[in-house]
């Protein structure tokens, strides 16, 4: 059946098993629209004496429930925008992944951000990856050091020791506490 709460403010569809809130329209499980400024806000709340905030948890599994793989999508946040005729497009994304090898008390995982481009209007690209073992990658999905980017690097100051080669050129004074390069 359906249940309607003033007017459109809660709709229940128990056919489909969907709840809209501010909607007579879900378009999935819980929808929540707003047709006025501030109010798209959704906003959990926790007032009690524990240290723990609030988590929110999204969870995947194969079938019923079934064991996750390598490369299964565990969730993801979506940021839209309506772009007219085709409706709502994604412009970026943050995406979780499994990776590695599942087992009972572990999913090793990674986090991926994606942005679409004016090139490609409806296809997401990842830009950073956040490894399962910490390594971060910036323009390359398989980051092979702590830190990997795929491109120019510019910043105004890098503090700390310099290890390794240096390529390219160097402007400027390179000094440490010993000596001036």
């Amino acid at each position: 059946g359906v249940y309607y709460q003033e007017n459109s403010n809660f709709f229940w569809d128990s056919f489909y098993g969907r709840l809209g809130l501010g909607t007579n329209v879900p378009g999935g499980t819980l929808h929540v629209a707003s047709t006025v400024g501030v109010d798209g806000l959704v906003l959990f709340g926790s007032c009690n004496n524990s240290a723990f905030g609030l988590h929110l948890t999204f969870q995947k599994s194969r079938e019923s429930p079934g064991v996750v793989t390598t490369a299964d999508e565990l969730g993801a946040v979506r940021f839209d925008g309506y772009s007219g005729a085709a409706g709502f497009v994604t412009g970026a994304a943050i995406k979780a992944f499994a990776s590695g090898t599942v087992a009972t008390t572990r999913v090793p995982g990674f986090l991926s951000f994606w942005t679409g481009t004016d090139a490609a209007p409806t296809v997401l690209t990842e830009r950073m990856r956040i490894q399962n073992d910490g390594k971060v990658g910036v323009g390359t999905p398989t980051p092979g050091t702590l830190l990997d980017v795929a491109g120019t690097v510019t910043a105004t100051l890098f503090s700390g020791p310099l290890t390794g080669n240096v390529t390219g050129n160097v402007t400027g004074n390179v000094t440490d506490r010993k000596s001036v390069v």
